[in-house]
């Protein structure tokens, strides 16, 4: 499955986890397969067409957890071939395959595959919060006007989940007009989670927004309880 010579007491794990991937129980099917993703993404191992075939299959497992799992595999291996099938998996009835979809085709984006940028393009009106966060950032060097007004919208949205994914998903988006616009957010944010993140970006901000402004609006926002230190990055003035 590997090519690797010296896999030791790691050939023998895998032995298992493959033997445990065509068990009938979901949670045995679920742990087979997140231990050999979470292991070959710490490494820098070759895999074999074996093991590329082996994970396809569960792209039509009937665990979501499963299929949620296979798909992200292929973010660290990159195979071309497999674009289709991920194309056509982004289209699960689970939000958080859809997700994971998303963002592994976020990969392949550089290499700009027929079709792929379109198909991206639809899941700015996901349902799903992490969905169309994920596809405005897969197509943030290549659509920034879209992917920066899906945001706009998201982080005004009447659904918290929706606000809290725009505010984490906005910090790549190094731009002045976007620092004062996570700022304008966190002026009328009530929800303390969506707060957390605001502040949180924010920090992100700091070598690209004026930085004493800034830090004297949020300031005049947050409660006097410390919370204002947290916009404070690496690169903020002290």
């Amino acid at each position: 499955i590997l090519n690797c010579s010296k896999l030791g007491d790691l050939a023998f794990e895998f032995g298992l986890y493959y033997k445990a991937l065509s068990d009938e129980n979901n949670w045995i099917r679920f742990y087979a397969i997140s231990k050999i993703v979470k292991t070959l993404f710490k490494s820098n191992f070759k895999v074999k067409q074996a093991l590329i075939d082996l994970i396809l299959e569960h792209f039509d497992d009937k665990d979501e957890r499963v299929r949620a799992t296979a798909v992200i595999f292929f973010a660290k291996y990159k195979v071309a071939s497999v674009i289709d099938r991920l194309m056509a998996i982004s289209n699960d009835n689970d939000a958080r395959v859809r997700a994971n979809a998303v963002e592994t085709l976020a990969v392949y984006m550089p290499e700009r595959p027929p079709g792929l940028q379109d198909h991206l393009l639809k899941f700015h009106n996901d349902p799903n919060n992490r969905v169309r966060a994920n596809a405005a950032l897969a197509l943030l060097p290549y659509c920034w006007d879209q992917s920066l007004a899906t945001l706009t919208t998201m982080v005004t949205d009447d659904n918290n989940m929706m606000r809290v994914s725009a505010a984490w998903a906005l910090r790549f988006f190094k731009d002045e007009s976007v620092g004062k616009l996570l700022v304008r957010a966190l002026k009328n944010e009530k929800e303390e989670m969506v707060i957390a993140q605001l502040t949180s970006s924010l920090a992100y901000f700091a070598d690209q927004v004026n930085v004493f402004s800034l830090e004297e609006q949020i300031k005049i926002i947050l409660p006097a309880n410390g919370g204002e230190q947290q916009i404070r990055g690496k690169s903020c003035a002290p």
